[in-house]
C-alpha cells in the first residue's frame, strides 16, 4: 500500500497554476516594491530575489513516479497559458474599472460581459485578449489607463498572452528529465513559495486599501 503524504498542501490549485500566480504576482510587487517596502521591512531586498529562486527550484522538479505522455503535458501547457491569459485579462480590467468605473459600455467594449464565457476555451480567449487589446490601445482610453498606473506592457500581454494560447495548442512537445525530490519535499517546497505569494498578497490589503485596481492584482485566489 502506498504510503500517505504527511505534508499537505497549503493552496488549493495545481501545483503549475499557483507557480504562475505566484510568479505573476512577485513580478508585480517589485514594479511597486516602494509601495510595500515604506511599511514592510520583510519585503526589502532580497526577499524578491529568494522567492523567485524558491519558484525556479520548485519548476525544476519532476513529480515522481508520475509517466507522463506528450499529450498530457501538452494539455497542462494549454492550461497554463489560458490561466496567464484569464490573470492578464482581469489584471488590465481592473485599470479600466479604476479609471472608468461607471462605464457600462467601456467594459462591454473590453469583453466583461463574454469573460464568462471564454475564460476556459482556448479558442475563444485568445479572441477575446485581441478584442480587450484592441480596445485598450484606443488612445483616449489608453492614456487614462496609463494614468492610473497601466503599462505599454501590460496592454501589449492581452495581444502576447492570446498568441501564447494559439502557439500552446499547436505546439507538440514533451517534458524529459529534471531533478526528482520526494513527495514531502516538493510539497514542502511549493508551500514555502504560497507562504511568499500568500505575505505578498496580505500586505497588498494594507498596501492598497484604497486602489482596488492593485488590490485587484495581487488576490491569491483570482475569479475566473
Amino acid at each position: 500500500m502506498e504510503k500517505a503524504d504527511t505534508v499537505k498542501r497549503n493552496f488549493r490549485m495545481s501545483d503549475p497554476i499557483m507557480l504562475l500566480h505566484a510568479e505573476g504576482s512577485l513580478l508585480q510587487f517589485i514594479k511597486n516594491k516602494s509601495d510595500f517596502t515604506v511599511k514592510f521591512n520583510d519585503l526589502k531586498d532580497p526577499f524578491a530575489a529568494n522567492m523567485q529562486a524558491k519558484i525556479d527550484y520548485c519548476r525544476t522538479i519532476v513529480r515522481d513516479g508520475e509517466k507522463v505522455t506528450d499529450q498530457v503535458w501538452e494539455t497542462e501547457g494549454v492550461q497554463v497559458e489560458i490561466e496567464n491569459g484569464r490573470y492578464i485579462f482581469q489584471y488590465v480590467l481592473g485599470y479600466l474599472l479604476n479609471a472608468q468605473p461607471k462605464d457600462a459600455t467601456a467594459r462591454k467594449n473590453f469583453g466583461q460581459p463574454e469573460y464568462k464565457a471564454a475564460s476556459r476555451s482556448a479558442t475563444k480567449l485568445p479572441i477575446l485578449l485581441e478584442k480587450a487589446y484592441t480596445f485598450a490601445n484606443e488612445p483616449i482610453l489608453k492614456q487614462k489607463l496609463i494614468a492610473k498606473g497601466a503599462t505599454e506592457a501590460d496592454i501589449l500581454s492581452l495581444h502576447d498572452t492570446g498568441k501564447a494560447i494559439t502557439k500552446a495548442l499547436q505546439d507538440q512537445t514533451s517534458v524529459k528529465g529534471g531533478r526528482t525530490a520526494t513527495k514531502d519535499d516538493r510539497i514542502i517546497s511549493l508551500n514555502n513559495v504560497w507562504a511568499d505569494y500568500s505575505f505578498i498578497s496580505g500586505c497588498a490589503k494594507t498596501v492598497y486599501m484604497n486602489n482596488y485596481a492593485m488590490l485587484h492584482v495581487f488576490v491569491l485566489y483570482p475569479k475566473g
